[in-house]
């Protein structure tokens, strides 16, 4: 009878009953983590499908937001380097035009030689530059105009600008550069103003921005979307 046993001998009927029940837990769980463990083919061909989409979709977003951050910095440097130059003339009391050179893609002031600018970059003479992104030029040749009623004054002026002692933009008229051209009629003429336009081709896509430099001096920067020209 099993009352008559000792204690010490219960483990020894108990442990097989307990074993069994551990071996059938365990292989349960084991049953269990294979079927958790790794992927299907199934599951893994829908996931390449989806970041192969997911891809396909992001890449022109990211595209036209690398462009807009392009030419957005390019018209800021340009506008930046305008203001440089007026501030040169004006301390200086000189007439220095701001060109550009390397195929379109560098703008500079033209201050050196003193008095007789040459129209090329003088390397260690200290001349404002901006070099442009490889895919952006400063050309106004093929650019959708700014409307005047827009730009706020009429007839804007090619580059190279150029600013006098006062700080005004002025053109040749003859030998004088004056911020006053005549036309118009008699007794008509009109204020001088420039504009730099920024071509951008990326992709056989062309963008175009701006920068105009008014009568009164102040530069202004501008940005084409949609047929319309914004100021930013």
């Amino acid at each position: 009878m099993v009352e008559n046993m000792p204690i010490t001998l219960y483990p020894t009927i108990i442990n097989p009953m307990r074993e069994r029940c551990l071996i059938g837990f365990q292989r349960n769980r084991r049953k269990r983590i294979s079927k958790r463990a790794g992927f299907s083919l199934l599951e893994l061909v829908i996931v390449g499908a989806i970041l192969l989409i997911t891809t396909a979709m992001a890449v022109p977003i990211f595209q036209n937001v690398r462009r807009t951050y392009q030419l957005r910095g390019a018209v800021v440097d340009l506008a930046s380097l305008l203001q440089r130059s007026r501030m040169f003339c004006v301390r200086n009391n000189r007439l220095v035009p701001i060109q550009t050179a390397g195929g379109n893609t560098q703008v500079f002031l033209d201050s050196f030689p003193v008095g007789a600018p040459n129209g090329a970059i003088d390397a260690g003479q200290g001349e404002p530059l901006v070099q442009l992104p490889a895919n952006i030029t400063q050309t106004n040749a093929g650019a959708p105009l700014i409307p005047a009623a827009t730009l706020g004054f009429a007839n804007p002026q090619d580059p190279p600008a150029r600013f006098n002692g006062r700080g005004l933009p002025c053109a040749f008229n003859g030998a004088i550069c004056t911020n006053y051209l005549p036309g118009g009629g008699p007794g008509g003429g009109f204020e001088v103003g420039f504009v730099y336009y920024l071509k951008q081709n990326l992709n056989g896509q062309q963008t175009w921005a701006a920068v105009s430099i008014t009568p009164a001096g102040q530069v202004k920067t501008w940005s084409y979307s949609g047929g319309n020209w914004t100021n930013i």
